[in-house]
């Protein structure tokens, strides 16, 4: 990220964030920007590439000001410069998390971020030197006001450089406790006052309808007991004349009852929607299947999903906001007993890697290899050699027929008669769905242009697909290391991870070895490819030397 404007755009694109530009001397913004603090979709339809391009191009030096709720943001500032910092109690009660992204502000404080918590208030002084930002904006890395600026933390610094976007965390339910009680408690003690003075509300005529919006609106906010009763009995006690004792638990009892009849309507629209759900889905294919329009319902409706999460029934899903997923909790069980130990596949691979790892039924294979370094000529030779003994199916992404035919006609030991035991097939993605569980699948390539963190939750549900068959996935691998897009995430299910560069093959992981006294880990092969379909091997099988095989990496 060069400058603010690029900053913005990647902000927008990779993250969902939405910036506005604001003066760094003021921290004001330059555009108005509140309304969208109710209608947070006006501006995710408004921000986009171009018109942040327009606002930098009319205010070059503007800050970046990341407007929280659109983005789905909560921001704990923890201001430790501040002389009254309470040092101790924050680090009893609101520990700081580094494994979330967080920034250090200009002033040497801290921002960390988190998926936004709706419930959670927004306020400074939560305590002493603390504050949650859960509206308004927050100044991102790289604003700067003269020689003071924004900037990512180490840790979150680390974490870009190997996955490419932030890491955003879920709060811990314990700090959110913690907010919540402070917060109730803080303004109970303000409630305590002489409201009186009060011109507008609490007078004859009026109070019997004023405390029960008050009620109202302190139930809906969350408050629970015995802080509700209290806060009402302070403000009926003060009003203009008192409001009679005996009739305040009445309205505090209507104002929950309202609140029941309105929330279990939509928390069982909810819990109906999850239950007819399976795998991933976002929070907006919920309010679209329950038509839940305004404001006050899609509260109820958030509430309800995160009290869901909380039972295990869904989860968080990536890192994407509002993405989640049922839980399954059914298992098969795994027979060790009656296994057949034939089940043994006689797979045949090129390289003659059979020697080094034993295929098993329900294998993931993941070949993750470099533009041009002979993936998809990995993946037909290998449906060659293993066509003739299991049903093969070739899922290609990118190659018509014609393409295909030319590919296939270089095989001058093969006539096109031949290939018809390969089922050919052209498909650019939710592999899932046309897998043949018992039979090869192979896939050429699993195609991702952004969210490259969900390739691990696609190959999971090939994985969960397959019974007795195999899928060999090849996924694009960029230059100078061995995982392909996805990272660590794209070898959690393979049982072998095979990495290729231009003239270069490595057994990045095996695990199911074929000779128990010999490890196939980070082997190499040295190879030269012919016709872009024949493999002529320049070197036999070698464990990893940094300085041989430096020219490869």
């Amino acid at each position: 990220m060069k400058n603010n404007l690029e900053s913005a755009i990647w902000y927008l694109k990779t993250m969902n964030w939405y910036c506005i530009p604001i003066n760094m001397e003021t921290k004001a913004a330059y555009i108005k920007y509140a309304h969208w603090n109710d209608d947070p979709d006006d501006a995710k339809k408004l921000i986009t590439e171009a018109q942040i391009a327009t606002w930098w191009d009319q205010w070059p030096d503007a800050g970046l000001g990341c407007l929280l709720i659109p983005s789905g943001l909560t921001v704990i500032d923890y201001d430790t410069y501040n002389p009254q910092f309470a040092k101790d109690e924050i680090r009893e009660k609101f520990p700081m998390d580094y494994s979330t992204a967080f920034s250090i502000t200009k002033s040497k404080g801290f921002h960390f971020f988190y998926n936004r918590v709706a419930e959670l208030p927004h306020k400074a002084g939560v305590l002493p030197g603390l504050d949650i930002r859960n509206k308004s904006y927050v100044p991102l890395p790289p604003s700067k006001n003269g020689t003071a600026s924004y900037e990512w933390s180490s840790p979150t610094k680390d974490y870009l450089h190997k996955e490419k976007r932030f890491p955003l965390l879920d709060l811990n339910l314990t700090l959110i406790e913690s907010v919540l009680t402070i917060s109730k408690s803080q303004v109970n003690q303000q409630m305590s006052v002489d409201i009186s003075k009060s011109q507008q509300i609490l007078k004859q005529g009026t109070r019997d309808d004023d405390l029960f919006h008050i009620a109202n609106c302190l139930v809906r906010g969350g408050c629970q007991e015995p802080y509700l009763t209290q806060s009402v009995e302070i403000i009926a006690k003060n009003c203009e004349p008192p409001f009679p004792e005996k009739e305040i638990k009445a309205k505090i009892q209507s104002a929950i009852q309202r609140a029941n009849r309105r929330d279990r309507n939509i928390a069982q629209e909810v819990q109906e929607f999850v239950k007819s759900a399976t795998g991933q889905f976002l929070i907006s294919e919920c309010l679209s299947w329950s038509a839940i329009v305004s404001k006050t319902d899609k509260h109820a409706a958030v509430v309800e999903l995160a009290k869901l999460c909380r039972q295990g029934v869904i989860e968080k899903f990536g890192d994407k906001r509002g993405s989640y997923r049922v839980a399954d909790k059914d298992c098969d069980d795994i027979d060790v007993i009656n296994v057949n130990e034939n089940d043994v596949l006689d797979i045949k691979w090129p390289f003659g890697i059979e020697t080094y790892f034993r295929t098993f039924p329900k294998n993931i294979i993941i070949i993750a290899g470099e533009g041009d370094s002979g993936k998809t000529a990995f993946l037909m030779n290998f449906a060659k050699m293993n066509m003739n003994n299991y049903k093969t199916h070739y899922f290609s992404s990118e190659m018509g027929a014609m393409e295909l035919r030319d590919r296939l006609s270089k095989f001058d030991d093969m006539n096109f008669a031949d290939w018809a035991k390969v089922s050919f097939k052209e498909r650019a993605g939710n592999f899932a769905d046309v897998i043949d569980p018992d039979g090869i699948n192979i896939i050429d390539f699993l195609e991702l242009h952004d969210n490259f963190y969900i390739v691990g939750g696609l190959i999971k549900a090939i994985f969960d697909k397959l019974k007795f068959g195999i899928a060999v996935i090849a996924l694009q691998k960029p230059g100078g290391r061995d995982e392909g897009v996805g990272g660590e995430k794209s070898k959690e299910k393979a049982r072998l991870y095979l990495s290729m560069s231009p003239g270069l093959i490595k057994i990045t992981k095996a695990k199911n070895w074929a000779d128990s006294r010999v490890n196939p880990n980070k082997l190499l092969k040295k190879f030269s490819l012919v016709h872009g379909c024949k493999f002529i091997e320049q070197s036999t099988w070698e464990h990893e030397i940094d300085e041989k095989y430096k020219e490869f990496k």
